[in-house]
């Protein structure tokens, strides 16, 4: 069985969250009979990356498809995107986002574990089709996390995870012409008659 997900990356704003995330566009489902020779697993995570790359191209920019095969006793999922620029990780594979929460910073009164659950400002995305991967996350304000709940699991992201690879430098490389090295004349000997 082969389900193949393309998602769109998009931008969303609710309250005080924006985010870039990614929107389901297509969901398929299709049954196909696979030839092979040597080990099953190497051969349906390949299969699974090629089928992946290949709708990837012909929809271009802006995009992420998911490919996950599975047959009796095997499971391959691959996922490949192509986006202009490059993005924290939220969530280690495309996860349906459930809901964000967002720890203000100074967040020290009746804590838990080191963080006072009652001030967790909670956002819910339970009605929105959206799911998170690689993308950008703004809180207006000062916070201390960011927690983000999905279907698959829930993950704590601090301000140093979005901060590092969202302001990462562009280095531009100048190319240094080279001097090409002048060869020495040799001063010739001359032959004295006497």
């Amino acid at each position: 069985m082969i389900k193949i997900k393309t998602f769109k990356l998009t931008d969303l704003a609710k309250d005080d969250v924006k985010l870039k995330i990614l929107r389901l566009i297509d969901e398929e489902w299709r049954e196909e009979d696979i030839e092979y020779e040597g080990d099953l697993q190497n051969v349906i995570s390949s299969y699974a990356y090629n089928l992946a790359y290949s709708k990837l191209k012909k929809l271009g920019k802006g995009y992420y498809v998911e490919v996950e095969i599975t047959a009796p006793g095997y499971s391959a999922a691959e996922g490949v995107g192509e986006f202009d620029s490059v993005y924290p990780l939220l969530f280690p594979r495309p996860a349906r986002l459930c809901r964000v929460g967002i720890i203000p910073k100074n967040n020290d009164v009746g804590k838990e574990d080191g963080i006072s659950l009652e001030n967790i400002k909670w956002i819910d995305f339970t009605s929105d089709e959206i799911y998170v991967y690689e993308g950008l996350i703004e809180v207006a304000g000062e916070w201390q996390s960011i927690i983000i709940e999905t279907d698959q699991g829930t993950r704590v992201i601090t301000p140093n995870e979005i901060v590092q690879v969202a302001i990462k430098p562009k280095i531009k490389v100048k190319k240094v012409k080279r001097k090409r090295r002048k060869k020495r004349r040799r001063k010739k000997k001359r032959s004295r008659k006497k």
